[in-house]
């Protein structure tokens, strides 16, 4: 019994697909790149928020009442004790966003390659294998 696998990554090389799994498989790693692409729009969006409330906090002084919400809690800290806490948040958001980053040229390249290995082409929104 011989197993099948559709991974690719097994060193050997990958048997001609045919015409719809060509279309399936280009149409699977545009939605894949989609979904990168929204998350890395939205950690971009909750880190830019994060930068001007750490903006606004860094001038005041430590002792001053912030309020924070922490799991849906509001809870009552000082300058100083979330300042930290917003520049770990910060930098922990700008890794995943680096490594969704990378993820994201991995799979336009890939898309890119299969676009190239079976001539794919856009036509009126429609995608054709020539």
């Amino acid at each position: 019994a011989q197993a099948s696998s559709s991974g690719g990554s097994s060193g050997k090389p990958e048997p001609p697909m045919d015409e719809e799994a060509v279309m399936q498989r280009y149409q699977r790693l545009r939605d894949e790149y989609s979904g990168i692409a929204s998350k890395v729009a939205e950690i971009e969006l909750d880190r830019n928020e994060h930068q001007l409330v750490l903006d606004v906090l860094t001038p005041l002084e430590p002792t001053r009442k912030c309020f924070r919400m922490v799991g849906g809690v509001l809870v009552e800290r000082t300058a100083a004790e979330i300042i930290p806490a917003l520049t770990s948040t910060i930098a922990g958001m700008t890794e995943v966003l680096g490594k969704l980053n990378e993820a994201l040229q991995a799979k336009a390249t890939e898309q890119r390659a299969l676009a190239t290995k079976y001539n794919l082409k856009l036509r009126a929104g429609e995608l054709v294998v020539r």
